[in-house]
């Protein structure tokens, strides 16, 4: 066979070979693109909107971390990509360390897709629906987490005859069978939390497992109360 091709290679006019030899070179370089390409990590936004101080501190503890990161800017602030896999994670992990420190928009792609006649009471479910959906995904996102789901009661404006309320959260968590969050995991998940909505305090966080038992209680971690 080896034999055959090579006098059928021999049998073509030097052009022939030229436009053979250069198929071969397009097909070998395709090949190559593809590989490199498909080597490379999955890029997801671990921020978006953030200062130039927060970004500086956020890109300072990726590298610290030896995450792989992009930073790009633009006129509504600086967004940060790291690999996909790793956003989840990351996010508990800076929330743990109060960062960002001026991000408020987790979630508000929602109102991308709604008309310019909502209403005001309408554009307040959406906020609220928007960060409990965007908190539950990064915290199903943890590793042996099954399910998650978030209820926020947003905070209250003082009237006339009736007080100021502090915003309060609940986050019930199910696992998968053989793993159970750490402290420093149910850490994370209260301060990332408490930071998505104004006027919301990590102590007013409540974090159950699927049975109902209260995971962030001081008895288990004095730091877990605050």
């Amino acid at each position: 066979m080896l034999n055959s091709l090579k006098n059928n290679f021999n049998a073509l006019s030097n052009l022939q070979k030229a436009g053979l030899a250069a198929i071969l070179v397009a097909v070998y370089g395709g090949v190559l693109a593809l590989t490199i390409t498909s080597s490379r990590p999955t890029y997801g936004v671990l921020y978006s909107k953030l200062s130039l101080e927060d970004a500086s501190a956020i890109k300072t503890k990726l590298q610290e971390r030896n995450i792989s990161f992009k930073l790009e800017s633009d006129r509504r602030g600086e967004t940060i990509q790291i690999p996909a896999d790793q956003v989840p994670g990351t996010r508990l992990d800076l929330a743990g360390m109060d960062l960002p420190k001026d991000h408020a928009d987790v979630g508000n792609e929602i109102f991308d897709k709604t008309t310019c006649d909502i209403t005001e009471p309408v554009q307040k479910i959406n906020k609220r629906r928007a960060i409990e959906g965007e908190l539950s995904r990064t915290i199903k996102g943890l590793t042996g987490v099954k399910d998650a789901r978030v209820h926020i009661a947003m905070p209250v404006k003082a009237v006339a005859s009736k007080p100021a309320e502090d915003g309060k959260a609940a986050v019930t968590i199910h696992m998968l069978k053989g793993y159970q969050l750490n402290v420093k995991q149910v850490i994370g998940i209260k301060y990332i939390v408490a930071s998505s909505v104004e006027r919301l305090t990590p102590k007013k966080v409540i974090i159950l497992d699927s049975k109902g038992n209260i995971l962030n209680t001081p008895h288990k971690d004095p730091s877990l109360a605050y």
